[in-house]
């Protein structure tokens, strides 16, 4: 009862009480954040809080698994052994894909913003009240 009780969760909360200075120690970024962030802008970010999150779902579903056992029609011993490999090998892989999945799209909104005229549109007033694009 110690471990899952105590520990597990002991460390789940040191870990993102101390994360914004583990990342800050790990990038070398010492600015003053003030603005919310997408996802994909940092995609370590996000793949670690998924891998966390998805520990955390299958360790739920593991603490469930006499009824979640039942459910699926399967012995316990078997739903057992199949949440035990998943707790090990689940977690990195979603923490993978979604890496990828963030720097992907990442990608995209660099090629996307390329292609773009960037900076700002000069306006000017027309005759009849409204508003032109004045070429730069």
């Amino acid at each position: 009862p110690f471990i899952p009780g105590v520990l597990i969760p002991a460390a789940a909360f040191t870990v993102m009480a101390l994360w914004p200075f583990i990342e800050a120690r790990l990038t070398h970024d010492r600015a003053d954040h003030q603005l919310l962030e997408r996802p994909r802008d940092a995609p370590l970010r996000s793949a670690i809080g998924v891998t966390g999150l998805t520990f955390f779902v299958i360790l739920t579903v593991a603490a469930g698994n006499d009824v979640a056992a039942i459910i699926f029609n399967v012995t316990v011993e078997t739903l057992t052994n199949a949440l035990r490999v998943a707790i090990v090998v689940v977690p990195p892989l979603a923490g993978l894909l979604t890496w990828r999945i963030c720097r992907e799209l990442r990608r995209r909104d660099a090629e996307r913003a390329a292609g773009e005229r960037g900076g700002s549109v000069r306006l000017r007033r027309n005759a009849e009240g409204g508003f032109e694009e004045i070429e730069q």
